[in-house]
């Protein structure tokens, strides 16, 4: 999700998980890796600690509903020009299924913005957790214009219109549903 305040409104998309071609790197130059803290320990790749320590620390308590947290990584001559989060259901995303995934936290460079990371990113994750999930969300605000027309040309459908709560933790809820035949939420 990519950074709210509690009164933004928020656009809830989702994916049955349908296979997103990777776009081929013209370049040569593009590399792409995961960091799991199941399989990979404590951050690495450059990452920082905080907030990535987090979420390792999330999944060894078992704060989320599956094993299938993550990060993506997309690098350029080595240095890090975007990330995704990848993170199972937790209590600050209540709408979703016990095995679902929500990509959330992405990040690309400021030099590196308009060159398709995002949707590279995107197709990588679809490609990498295939398997592992039942639909994958994709959270953002309805103010961020490029990151709405990345995961509409992905193929993710509008599930509903919410809020982040003024909570601790800042949960997030669909307050407006059903405004996409293609999908439906999950039941619980």
């Amino acid at each position: 999700m990519s950074e709210t305040s509690p009164d933004d409104e928020v656009l809830f998309y989702v994916s049955d998980g349908t296979h997103i071609p990777l776009s081929t790197d013209e370049s040569g130059l593009l590399s792409i890796e995961t960091w799991r803290p199941g399989r990979d320990g404590i951050p690495k790749f450059g990452l920082p600690m905080w907030p990535f320590v987090i979420w390792w620390i999330f999944h060894h308590l078992r704060i989320f509903s599956n094993p299938n947290c993550g990060v993506l990584i997309i690098k350029e001559n080595d240095q890090i020009v975007h990330r995704s989060l990848v993170t199972p259901k937790w209590s600050r995303f209540p709408e979703m299924h016990k095995d679902d995934l929500q990509i959330g936290d992405t990040w690309t460079s400021r030099d590196a913005r308009g060159r398709g990371l995002a949707g590279r990113a995107i197709a990588a994750i679809h490609e990498e957790w295939t398997g592992q999930f039942r639909k994958i969300w994709y959270l953002t605000s309805s103010q961020n214009v490029p990151s709405v027309k990345v995961v509409e040309k992905a193929g993710y459908s509008l599930a509903g219109i919410g809020r982040r709560t003024h909570s601790l933790v800042g949960r997030f809820i669909i307050e407006r549903r059903g405004l996409d035949d293609r999908q439906s939420l999950p039941e619980e």
